[in-house]
Parts: structure tokens; sequence; C-alpha cells
């Protein structure tokens, strides 16, 4: 890959956040249910799926799975760095998510290292690809208790 298209896919996705009305509140489920458009998903075929599978990541990561955990936050992050605004208003709601597995009692055990791992990724995602989208004190207390099982 040329720098050329890195700069540009990195522009459009950064592009894509910033078009996002307003910022989402934690825990705000607002247009959660709303479909994709076909508008909205010319040009972005993978995004009109959006609707049909995010639920059911953010339902996984309250698996008793480890792994079902895992694989779920790593969408979860997928999603927060390509899906530019159609992910906008699902920010509130993975939030919530990514909270619940990084602040599970038993995350840093062997079984659920790589579900608190990749939710503190996704989190890192969302706050790079969605920063004018989250509110900074919810997040900055998700990433406290990142902090807190590091020390």
């Amino acid at each position: 890959m040329d720098q050329h298209t890195g700069a540009g896919r990195r522009e459009e996705r950064q592009k894509a956040a910033a078009s996002c009305s307003r910022p989402i509140a934690w825990g705000e489920t607002s247009g959660h249910s709303a479909p994709v458009s076909r508008r909205q998903a010319e040009g972005m075929p993978h995004k009109r799926y959006y609707d049909t599978y995010l639920p059911f990541l953010l339902e996984a990561c309250n698996d008793v799975d480890g792994y079902v955990r895992q694989a779920s936050v790593y969408g979860i992050g997928v999603c927060a760095e390509f899906g530019g605004s159609v992910f906008c208003p699902l920010i509130g709601v993975a939030l919530i998510s990514l909270n619940n597995v990084i602040k599970r009692a038993d995350a840093l055990n062997s079984d659920n290292i790589m579900a608190y791992d990749n939710a503190v990724s996704s989190l890192g995602k969302i706050c790079h690809f969605h920063r004018s989208n989250i509110n900074a004190a919810q997040v900055c207390e998700i990433s406290s208790s990142c902090s807190a099982h590091v020390f």
C-alpha cells in the first residue's frame, strides 16, 4: 500500500467520525435501533450490516466464555475504527459493554486476559476515531480502572 492510500483512508475515517451530529452520552442509545439507510450504506457495503451484527457483538460482551467476549470486543474495535458515522449512535452502548469487560473481577485471569486486552484496545480506538463524540470524563472513569489493573 502506498503512502497516499493509507493517508486517504485515515482522512476518510476521520471525516466520517467528524460527521456525527453531536457527542453521544455514555449509555445513550438514541438511534441504536434505527437501521442504516441504503443511501448511507452506498459505497460501504460492510456498513449496511452494522445494525444486524453490532447488537450481537454488544450482547456477547456479557457472555460467560472469555473467548466469546474477546471476539466481541475485538469486533467492536474494528467497527469503531472503520464504522465512521454509522458507529456513532452505538458509542454509548459500546462504552458500557467495554466497561463491563474491563471491570470484571476476573478480568486478569488467564481465561479472560485476552478479552480485557482487546476491550482496552477497543476503548482506545473509540477515543481515537470518535474523540469529538465522547464524554471525556466517562472515558477517564473506564481508563482509570485499566490503569488500576496495571499497577
